[in-house]
C-alpha cells in the first residue's frame, strides 16, 4: 500500500488519531512491523504518520494525505502549497475532514466552490444524521450550550 500521512489541528488530536488507527487495527488483526509515538509499519513496508499541521511536515511527502480538523488550522494555505505539488507527481490522493469554522476558510472555500475545486466529492453528515446512525451524543445538553446563532 501507499504511504499515509494523518495531519491534526494539534499535537493532542494527532496522538488521538494514532490511538484510533491503532484500535481498529487491532480489530481488524493488522500487526505492525514497527510502532513508535507518531508513526507505525505496516507489514507489506507502508508507513501511518500522524501530526500536528505544519507546512515542513507534508513538504516533499510522497503518498496520500488526510487533513483532520482543516477548517482550524492556523496556516491552511502555506500547507496547501507545501504539500500539493507532492502528491501531485504520484497521483496521491487527498481527503480532507473537517467541522466547520469560518466561511473565510480555505475549507469552506473548497467545499463551497464546485467550480474552482472540481476534483473535490464532497459530503456533509449532520449530527441528526450521526445519531440517527448510532452515534451516542446528549444533543439537548449540547444545543444549550450554545447560542441559536451558533447552533444553526
Amino acid at each position: 500500500g501507499r504511504d499515509q500521512l494523518f495531519l491534526s489541528a494539534s499535537e493532542e488530536q494527532a496522538l488521538i488519531l494514532m490511538r484510533y488507527m491503532r484500535h481498529w487495527a487491532k480489530e481488524y488483526g493488522i500487526s505492525f512491523k514497527k510502532d513508535s509515538e507518531h508513526e507505525v509499519v505496516l507489514e507489506n513496508g507502508a508507513y501511518i504518520k500522524s501530526f500536528a499541521n505544519n507546512f515542513r511536515t507534508v513538504q516533499g511527502f510522497a503518498g496520500d494525505i488526510w487533513m483532520d480538523e482543516f477548517a482550524w488550522y492556523p496556516n491552511p494555505k502555506r500547507i496547501w502549497h507545501a504539500f500539493v505539488p507532492s502528491i501531485g507527481a504520484i497521483k496521491g490522493r487527498l481527503t480532507i475532514l473537517s467541522t466547520p469554522f469560518e466561511e473565510r476558510s480555505l475549507f469552506h472555500q473548497i467545499y463551497s466552490d464546485k467550480t474552482k475545486f472540481h476534483m473535490f466529492k464532497r459530503f456533509c453528515v449532520s449530527i441528526y444524521k450521526a445519531i440517527e446512525d448510532g452515534l451516542d451524543f446528549d444533543l439537548e445538553t449540547m444545543r444549550d450550550l450554545f447560542d441559536t446563532d451558533t447552533w444553526a
